[in-house]
């Protein structure tokens, strides 16, 4: 394209013209033995003469035309991972492409268009595409790509306890294309205001614990980080307080103490006093939940406590008091006692034992209490003043403290039956007679014998008691009785 190509031909004859055609049309003004040609097709000439016309061979014309590029290839920004393309378009004939990347041939890329199905940061650069044709060589001007990348994260640490009332932060570094912008979530669900490359809780709170990650976006897209567990620990929490304990002397005593704490682990320390023990001698576990003090004593009686230690605190248990001592013995017996009616009398017993003894009177196995004739029921002592005729019966004394009881041996009170005939006033509620013989009896028994009364019957047979006659017998037992003061 753009030469000139010179055509002619060689004829004999008279009086000769020339007309020349391309592809059977005439050429204007193409008359004479040549013709410049500059298009393509198919060229004759017709030659005429004085005796005739001829028309000359046909000849073909090929016009190459030069190579020229009409539109240059586009720079591109995409992100990593995304197509790419570049395209070329130009006119000339017998085009070839080669694509080039920052001045190095890419193998294979002999199109007008170059693609890159998924693009990596490796393929930056500038492409340029040189064209050849048949009459010249041509190169485009360069495009560049351009490959934005995805955020890529920095780990988040996996897992960290932190106290109630301690600080908490989280930080993450990211790379590819700026800029960036960022989202903290607690459980999946985002935090509020929580936008910065760095998550600060300044004190934390039980109810912070959770599992905690970010997101951070760019132009290309969203990356999630691995998931960071926060544990909110807190000071330990006694559930189970220890126990007081009582043992005998010789005995093993145990103290145990309950706890929790998040973060463990748990430390603890058992004192007496307030003064660390030692693992040694009578004392094991002192660093455990248990306290063992084997074998017991009196020096190590007294008052105990366990300070349990976390990683978030210290709390100390309440104290327990370790008592030792020795089970009741009776050193002294209640002695029998026989009494009249209306006469005051006293058991007496003894005992030893430790710590502080109680003690409890009974008569006929029922416990008695203070009151009515009745004192001393939970002393040594036991009074009965004055004795009446329910008060007969089968006395014994225990004595008690935390390591047993110990009963005396039975004592009876054996009311002197040479006493009870005579005493005929009844007292409602209370047995027969009121249990004091006076001048009410002495009433009672006269008028009652004058009358004939059976109440003046109280002589029989064995003793007191009627035979059915009020006679003599009656009156001088009664005499008898009144008269001995009973």
């Amino acid at each position: 394209s753009g030469s000139d190509l010179s055509l002619s031909v060689i004829a004999s004859g008279a009086n000769l013209s020339y007309q020349w055609q391309l592809d059977g049309v005439a050429i204007g003004g193409a008359t004479s033995a040549s013709y410049t040609a500059n298009a393509n097709g198919t060229y004759d000439v017709i030659v005429a003469g004085t005796c005739g016309t001829v028309t000359s061979l046909p000849t073909s014309l090929t016009v190459n035309t030069l190579t020229a590029i009409t539109g240059q290839p586009s720079s591109s920004t995409v992100c990593a991972g995304q197509p790419a393309s570049f395209t070329v378009t130009a006119t000339g004939t017998g085009l070839s492409y080669q694509w080039f990347k920052n001045v190095i041939a890419i193998g294979g890329a002999n199109s007008a268009t170059y693609s890159i199905p998924s693009v990596t940061a490796l393929d930056a650069g500038s492409y340029t595409v040189t064209i050849t044709g048949t009459c010249n060589t041509v190169t485009s001007n360069g495009a560049a790509l351009t490959v934005n990348t995805a955020p890529a994260l920095s780990a988040l640490t996996t897992s960290s306890t932190v106290c109630v009332g301690s600080g908490f932060t989280l930080s993450v570094t990211a790379t590819g294309t700026a800029p960036f912008s960022y989202q903290w979530l607690k459980n999946g669900i985002p935090i509020a205001l929580a936008t910065n490359a760095s998550f600060i809780n300044l004190a934390v709170a039980p109810g912070d614990s959770g599992s905690y990650s970010v997101a951070v976006t760019n132009i290309c897209g969203i990356t999630p980080s691995n998931t960071h567990v926060l544990t909110v620990g807190s000071a330990p929490v006694i559930s189970g307080q220890p126990a007081p304990s009582i043992t005998a002397v010789g005995g093993i005593a145990t103290f145990t103490v309950t706890a929790a704490a998040t973060p463990g682990p748990i430390s603890y320390q058992w004192r007496r006093g307030g003064i660390n023990l030692p693992n040694a001698g009578v004392y094991s576990g002192v660093n455990t939940p248990t306290l063992t003090i084997n074998p017991a004593t009196l020096v190590v009686a007294g008052t105990f406590d366990c300070v349990v230690s976390a990683p978030c605190g210290v709390i100390t248990s309440n104290p327990a008091l370790l008592s030792v001592g020795t089970a009741p013995s009776i050193i002294s017996q209640p002695n029998p006692v026989l009494s009249r009616i209306s006469e005051c009398i006293t058991f007496t017993s003894a005992a030893t034992g430790a710590p502080t003894l109680t003690y409890q009177w009974f008569k006929n196995g029922l416990p008695l209490s203070n009151g009515g004739g009745i004192s001393g029921a939970t002393s040594t002592s036991l009074s009965i003043c004055p004795v009446t005729a329910g008060d007969a019966g089968i006395y014994t004394m225990v004595a008690s403290n935390a390591f047993g009881n110990a009963s005396s041996n039975p004592a009876a009170l054996t009311i002197n039956p040479a006493c009870n005939c005579a005493d005929i006033v009844t007292t409602p509620g209370l047995p027969p007679g009121d249990g004091i013989l006076d001048g009410n009896d002495f009433i009672a028994f006269i008028n009652a014998f004058a009358a004939d009364d059976p109440a003046a019957d109280i002589a029989g047979s064995t003793g007191c008691g009627p035979d059915g006659t009020v006679d003599g017998n009656d009156f001088v037992l009664f005499i008898n009785q009144f008269a001995e003061g009973c």
